[in-house]
């Protein structure tokens, strides 16, 4: 079984590259929040700058939702591949691809190649997984930097010196969405409580990756302090504008509502507890099912906005507490038996993927009719305007525009529009894309520039 193990290691990859990377360069297939922090990434690379200069800039494209560090980490991307659809999402594509084999080569580690290549399968198989990776959203990266700075202190079990890079990832996790990367500590401490590591605090290894997060963010406020005196790490810790709590229990349904599949077999391990064959395993175990219920805890105690999404964060958890539950439970024919099919259906799936027109995983999603989409059909007219006029757009637009756009943006060839424009003088040649509804009651004498199903581009008078 040991030679098996670089084959399930490998077969994981692929399977994760082709269910990710597929059909990425599709444009227009995603809402607002991937071209947020996509135009962020493409102005930092346009201007060859950490932050923009411009006050309105900044607060226009809402530089201080989150920290920058995978805003600096995508721009660079830009700078090496160029600004395109695809390589704003392969960078986070890549991230994704390299938590399945973290996933592996954990369950590898300690209990058995089998629970590592089903825990890194039930994880990439999850759909929220599958989109979220395919998409320049920052949510997997922080579950990336999370689980590695988790797996890494657990991987002290090996040699002390993992806390450094557990100290390390748990730095890049606050410094990609803030607040929401302090799930590591809990976990670490409650896991060096259960398994009686306690002694460990008090290693030189710990204590220098305790200090890792600290001279990580020390870092970061400096390299800003040198753009702006007055903005540091703390300017980006968005703790508040959540909202008051709607429902306590959303997160609990909805954990038994989308993740039922994965919840039911998560308990197995606890049934056959007592089965499990070393102290540490049974240590690993507790700290995974605690690291849910911080997840879940944190998300219902505190303010949120009642997203789905942000469970993504105990979905390596799960995966692993579902692989030990199934792999009890199979023969050895049986587990090579679905590595054979998986390798099957993996090449069938880059077959058909590469000759359909959209992913079949991804069809809902790149079936919905979204402005984005919209935005694409008008890139000719709007390219045709930039060149020798300015584009005046409407709020909520600024992000695809810039992302699209950017040299252009920064050429000050958009601006943006108010309706007060419209009655400072008749003799001002205005260019106006706008959403049809909100403009068209507005203007009587107007030329038809081009137009789809919602958006439309006016030139006036």
């Amino acid at each position: 079984m040991k030679n098996f193990e670089p084959f399930l290691g490998a077969l994981l990859f692929l399977l994760s590259i082709t269910v990710i990377f597929p059909k990425m360069g599709v444009q227009g297939s995603v809402h607002v929040d991937p071209y947020t922090y996509s135009s962020q990434a493409a102005l930092l690379a346009a201007q060859s700058t950490l932050f923009p200069e411009d006050p309105n800039i900044q607060s226009e494209f809402m530089f201080f939702e989150h920290p920058l560090l995978f805003k600096w980490l995508q721009a660079g991307f830009f700078k090496i591949f160029g600004i395109s659809e695809f390589t704003s999402k392969a960078l986070v594509g890549m991230m994704g691809c390299l938590l399945i084999l973290l996933i592996f080569g954990f369950g590898n580690t300690f209990f058995s190649p089998w629970v590592g290549f089903l825990a890194g399968l039930f994880l990439l198989i999850s759909p929220r997984f599958m989109m979220h990776a395919s998409l320049c959203l920052l949510d997997i990266p922080l579950i990336f930097f999370s689980t590695l700075s988790i797996t890494a202190a657990i991987f002290s079990e090996r040699h002390k010196c993992f806390y450094l890079i557990s100290g390390f990832a748990l730095g890049c996790a606050l410094l990609t969405k803030g607040s929401f990367g302090l799930l590591p500590i809990p976990i670490i401490l409650f896991y060096l409580l259960i398994s009686k590591k306690w002694k460990d605090l008090f290693s030189p290894y710990f204590m220098i990756g305790t200090l890792t997060p600290y001279f990580l963010i020390l870092g970061y406020t400096f390299l800003l302090s040198r753009h702006h005196s007055d903005i540091s790490f703390m300017s980006f810790w968005r703790t508040t504008g959540y909202g008051t709590i709607q429902d306590p229990t959303f997160y609990i349904k909805t954990m038994f509502t989308r993740y039922l599949y994965l919840t039911l077999f998560a308990f197995i391990p606890f049934i056959r507890f007592t089965k499990l064959n070393t102290p540490h395993q049974k240590s690993i175990i507790l700290t995974l099912f605690f690291w849910c219920m911080v997840v879940i805890g944190s998300l219902s105690l505190t303010s949120s906005k009642n997203q789905g999404y942000y469970l993504l964060s105990l979905n390596p958890a799960v995966a692993l507490l579902c692989a030990v539950g199934i792999e009890s439970f199979l023969s050895l024919k049986l587990k090579r038996w679905i590595a054979y099919g998986v390798f099957t259906a993996t090449l069938f799936m880059a077959l058909v993927f590469s000759f359909t027109p959209f992913s079949l995983h991804k069809k809902k999603l790149l079936s919905e009719v979204h402005y984005w989409k919209q935005y694409y059909e008008l890139g000719g007219a709007i390219s045709a305007i930039t060149e020798k006029n300015v584009l005046y757009y409407f709020p909520g637009q600024n992000f695809f525009l810039n992302f699209r756009f950017s040299h252009a943006f920064k050429e000050k060839r958009f601006l943006p529009f108010h309706l007060s424009l419209l009655n400072t003088s008749n003799h001002i040649l205005l260019y106006i894309m706008a959403n049809k509804p909100e403009i068209l009651p507005h203007v009587h004498h107007f030329t038809m520039i081009a137009q789809t199903q919602h958006l439309v581009i006016l030139s006036i008078p």
